[in-house]
């Protein structure tokens, strides 16, 4: 098994650097208020709903990796 390389810890200006760098990248988000995009959400989940899977599960006789029988004697 190899050993996990060690990381070298950010010097200060190095880890300011980055700093700058990650709030100019979430500065240049879009942003929209919660009240346009929760109305979206819904209409997203509800719209595929109808074909979860983990909602509503397929028949087990077209279910491939259903067991045939729950027990087996021999």
């Amino acid at each position: 098994m190899a050993e996990p390389e060690e990381v070298p810890e950010m010097t200060e200006e190095e880890r300011l650097t980055f700093e700058v760098k990650t709030l100019k990248y979430q500065l240049g988000q879009k942003r929209i208020m919660m009240s346009e995009s929760i109305p979206d959400l819904i209409k997203f989940v509800e719209e595929r709903m109808k074909t979860d899977y983990m909602l509503h599960p397929p028949p087990k006789s077209k279910n491939p990796w259903a067991e045939k029988s729950k027990c087996v004697l021999l």
